[in-house]
């Protein structure tokens, strides 16, 4: 998870064998993310070793996704299935984010923001997040994260990144009216509701935990009444901001939000006996092959690389990628999936192999903090207390998997054509036992990246060198 770099673009036409007709996919039909693609894969379900109920384990967080109102705002439009702009603010920009950069109106005190009052509404105990980017602001003035009683909109509980009167920077609890001091541009805001009794919270970033959470001051009696969410600019008369918002999350809450997709997530909540899996220099689709459209999006970033604590679970391009029950595996010769990443729907998590061996705490590999529903809400990875074997290169051409009986039990072994071996770059295969957590290799004596590797029906392990097979 290293590096970046840009290709040219290239465009892909599938031909669909059960409707004999051509299917075009691409990013002006809106199926795909991005024309660069290097990779397709199409991954047949039926062709798995285990029992398919996976595909419909409505305990996954990706299964439970399409009733949650969640959003990473992908895209140029708000999403109106979830959210509306609040009246006499203005309009924010969308752009892969909420922008809400704007001055408030004389003799008002409300900027620009958007909520959620005639689209859902949440009951009971909840817990939501918001993130935000870039704030700079005028005294008196603040981004406001917020909470509003259902039957009376002048009941709020917010919590907010502030600039106060006279000039200091604070996170605040505006029920309580209690402070703490930040010089944070980039944070997450937090509320939640316990019984009666609502919480706030600014995020602080842990290479070991992730992103953990700090209280703002006491709790606060709310009430147990059905809310509404917003996020706003909020001030006196004639303030600035500059502001995005990001990610909303909704980690636990009852709502009424009805199954409605996403720009990055099709209403179905199964996942589907057939899909094809693009590789892009955007990240990785998921198209359903029954019904030629996005099933699942994993996005990579939005305008530029993140650091490692913000990074989704597909964090660059992608270059190879290839599938086998319920994990989907991806590779990259360049940029920050350098490596193999592991996408396993089966146990809803993530993790990456890769050459680096950190010193204690940190260890070999990475972890997602993300399951698969929060995949493009920069959630970030970590390398503390991770134990996956090393790899020997970080380029990874190309990906094939397959369960083999060792003639004592089966195993899954998933073998890299791994590029140039780190240590004495002489061309590389690298073949990881995904139960054991074992790894061999297999090296030239050469300075030629092996770029092409398969497994054979009688399980014989061939790679491409130098024009040749092996």
């Amino acid at each position: 998870m290293k590096r970046l770099i840009i290709l040219a673009g290239i465009m892909i036409i599938f031909f669909n064998l059960a409707a004999f007709d051509f299917v075009h996919y691409n990013y002006e039909s809106g199926i795909l993310q991005s024309d660069v693609v290097y990779d397709v894969f199409l991954y047949d379900t039926s062709n798995d070793n285990i029992a398919d109920d996976w595909r419909t384990d409505s305990t996954k967080s990706w299964f439970m996704e399409t009733s949650n109102p969640s959003d990473d705002f992908t895209g140029t439009e708000l999403d109106e299935n979830r959210w509306q702009e609040m009246p006499g603010g203005g309009s924010p920009t969308y752009d892969d984010w909420v922008d809400l950069s704007g001055t408030i109106d004389s003799g008002s005190h409300q900027g620009k923001g958007i909520y959620s009052a005639d689209k859902w509404r949440i009951s009971g105990d909840f817990d939501i997040q918001i993130s935000f980017k870039d704030f700079s602001c005028d005294d008196n003035g603040e981004f406001r994260f917020a909470v509003f009683n259902m039957d009376d909109y002048d009941q709020e509980f917010s919590v907010a990144r502030r600039k106060t009167s006279d000039g200091l920077d604070v996170y605040i609890n505006n029920g309580t009216n209690e402070t703490v001091s930040t010089e944070d541009e980039n944070g997450r805001l937090r509320i939640a509701r316990n019984g009666s009794d609502c919480s706030a919270f600014y995020g602080v970033w842990d290479s070991e935990s992730g992103w953990s959470w700090s209280q703002i001051g006491e709790d606060f009696e709310f009430g147990t009444f059905d809310v509404y969410v917003a996020f706003y600019h909020f001030g006196e008369p004639d303030n600035s901001i500059e502001v995005k918002a990001d990610d909303f999350i909704l980690d636990l809450g009852t709502t009424t939000f009805i199954n409605y997709g996403s720009v990055t997530r099709s209403t179905i909540s199964e996942f589907p006996a057939q899909v094809f899996l693009v590789a892009t220099d955007k990240g990785l689709d998921i198209i359903d092959a029954a019904h030629n459209e996005i099933w699942m999006r994993f996005k990579s970033y939005d305008h530029e690389p993140d650091l490692v604590r913000n990074q989704n679970i597909v964090a660059d391009m992608i270059h190879t990628v290839f599938a086998l029950d319920g994990k989907i595996y991806c590779g990259a010769y360049d940029g920050y999936m350098s490596g193999l990443c592991v996408i396993d729907f089966t146990q809803d998590k993530a993790w990456f192999y890769d050459p680096h061996e950190g010193i204690s705490p940190h260890g070999t590999g990475w972890d997602s903090f993300a399951d698969i529903s929060q995949r493009n809400k920069h959630r970030g990875w970590t390398d503390v207390n991770a134990e996956y074997v090393p790899i020997l290169g970080y380029s990874v051409y190309d990906i094939k998997a397959k369960v083999i009986d060792n003639g004592r039990e089966e195993k899954t072994y998933v073998a890299l054509a791994n590029g140039l071996d780190l240590e004495n770059s002489m061309g590389t295969v690298t073949v990881i036992n995904l139960e054991d957590n074992t790894v061999s290799y297999d090296k030239t004596n050469e300075l030629k990246q092996i770029t092409n590797i398969d497994i054979s029906p009688e399980n014989h392990l061939y790679y491409l060198y130098d024009g040749r097979i092996f």
